[in-house]
């Protein structure tokens, strides 16, 4: 039996159409593990970074609050404290469930210790304004800028280590890659 030529075309595109599958089928079969690191780092470490400026953010609008209030005594300013401790807090608790490394998670320790002093020094301040009674202001004042030094530094040091995380978990991939790719 002879093929027409309108038969052998058909059969070499149905040939060539089943290898196109075949090999875009492997390429996703050995692709789909290196897809892992990239959804990682959108869903968690872009996330520990965002949080990471929110949670600065938050923090100096306290402060600027803090000390306005400290001036004027005005119920308002201490309610938008107050506001920015909850939002502080929330986002402080959000943060360890993300974080995998135990360095990070000493991190958030110890961010959470130092925002705790600072709580209990404003409120002590707030303490003896109520009474009206002399205190020493600039001493409070200077401990409470050092303990929001150390917060925002360790901040600072966790965003490090999470873009640092990023980077190697990227160079992992590609080196990865570049073995599938051999």
């Amino acid at each position: 039996m002879r093929l027409t030529i309108f038969l052998r075309l058909f059969i070499g595109f149905v040939i060539i159409a089943i290898m196109q599958l075949a090999v875009s089928l492997y390429v996703t079969i050995q692709l789909r593990p290196l897809e892992k690191v990239p959804a990682n780092i959108k869903n968690y470490d872009y996330k520990i970074i965002t949080y990471n400026k929110k949670l600065m953010d938050i923090l100096i609008n306290q402060v600027r609050y803090e000390k306005k209030f400290i001036i004027t005594q005005d119920k308002t300013l201490y309610d938008h404290f107050f506001e920015n401790k909850t939002e502080f807090n929330y986002y402080l608790s959000e943060l360890p469930s993300m974080v995998n490394a135990t360095q990070s998670k000493d991190l958030l320790i110890e961010i959470e210790r130092a925002y705790n002093q600072y709580l209990l020094l404003f409120n002590e301040e707030i303490n003896y304004l109520k009474v009206a009674k002399d205190y020493p202001e600039k001493e409070y004042q200077q401990k409470k800028e050092d303990i929001l030094n150390i917060i925002i530094e360790k901040l600072r040091e966790l965003t490090s280590l999470t873009e640092q995380s990023s980077y190697e978990r990227i160079e992992q991939l590609v080196k990865q890659w570049l073995i599938h790719a051999r």
